[in-house]
């Protein structure tokens, strides 16, 4: 049939033909230049949602180390809080926009749950930090106390010694004994918040009670019994004062627990899951790239 064709029309069909194959290749070529080229869009989107994933979790991991260093002082670490301070615009700022520039739905979730759980550790660590200021008030309330009783009973003793009733100086050694156990107890666990040395207050600190009523008792000197009823009526101020610290104590130790390290741990996990989401997602991104090649 193509035989019976002139020379010049089968020319022309021929480079019809030609023009026809070209056209359809170059179609073909724009398709997989623009597919290619929206992968590449996707998947550097991916990257930098994913370098703003890690950001945000090395920032909030910096600010936990900062936090654990606050809260295991007895009277909170300064520096710690300033850092806590100036590094929280800074993930107050991050988290909206990773949620708001995120598109898969699961992701989405994780950084939007995750975001509330930041939320929380920061009032945790506020609550906590109000904590700490009132258990230093607390605390300082015991100076009120101890120095006050040692020091009438030191004049019992004193006055007694020199007035020759020995009977009475020794009973208010034996006093001042209980009274310094109870004292250093207390200084020990002002400082080291060792649970030992709340039995040692709340077994000496009754004892020093009986101990100065034994005093009073075989005093004659009005000034020194008005002392030793002084110093008696102080004994259970300063046992409440102490259980105000420890009490304070076991409030901190709730919120690290459950306002602090809860939500922390929760965060964190949901930053690492999400930026693992996000790594699968640039890696199917990138092998579906290479196969359409």
């Amino acid at each position: 049939m193509f035989g019976k064709l002139k020379i010049g029309f089968r020319i022309r069909a021929g480079f019809g033909i030609v023009l026809v194959l070209l056209a359809a290749i170059a179609a073909i070529a724009i398709v997989d230049a623009t597919a290619e080229k929206t992968t590449f869009t996707e998947n550097m989107a991916l990257d930098r949602l994913g370098d703003k994933s890690n950001d945000i979790n090395v920032i909030f991991g910096r600010l936990r180390r900062q936090s654990a260093l606050y809260t295991s002082s007895s009277a909170g670490d300064d520096d710690a809080a300033a850092e806590i301070a100036k590094r929280k615009p800074e993930l107050a700022k991050m988290l909206p926009e990773i949620i708001a520039a995120t598109d898969d739905a699961q992701i989405k979730a994780n950084f939007t749950k995750a975001a509330e759980d930041v939320g929380k550790y920061f009032d945790g660590f506020d609550k906590f930090k109000g904590l700490v200021a009132k258990q230093n008030d607390l605390t300082a309330d015991l100076v009120k106390f101890g120095p006050k009783m040692h020091a009438n009973v030191m004049d019992i003793v004193k006055v007694s010694v020199a007035n020759g009733e020995m009977h009475n100086a020794a009973l208010a050694g034996i006093a001042n004994d209980s009274l310094m156990l109870a004292r250093q107890a207390v200084s020990s666990y002002v400082g080291t918040h060792t649970p030992a040395n709340i039995d040692v207050v709340r077994t000496n600190l009754p004892q020093f009670e009986k101990d100065i009523d034994a005093v009073a008792a075989g005093l004659t000197d009005a000034k020194l019994k008005a002392e030793a009823v002084e110093a008696r009526a102080l004994a259970p101020q300063y046992l409440a004062a102490f259980n105000d610290v420890v009490a304070a104590d076991d409030t901190k130790a709730a919120v690290r627990k459950n306002e602090l390290s809860a939500p922390a741990d929760e965060a964190s996990g949901l930053f690492d899951k999400a930026g693992d989401m996000l790594n699968d997602k640039t890696g199917h991104l990138v092998d579906a790239t290479f196969s359409s090649i």
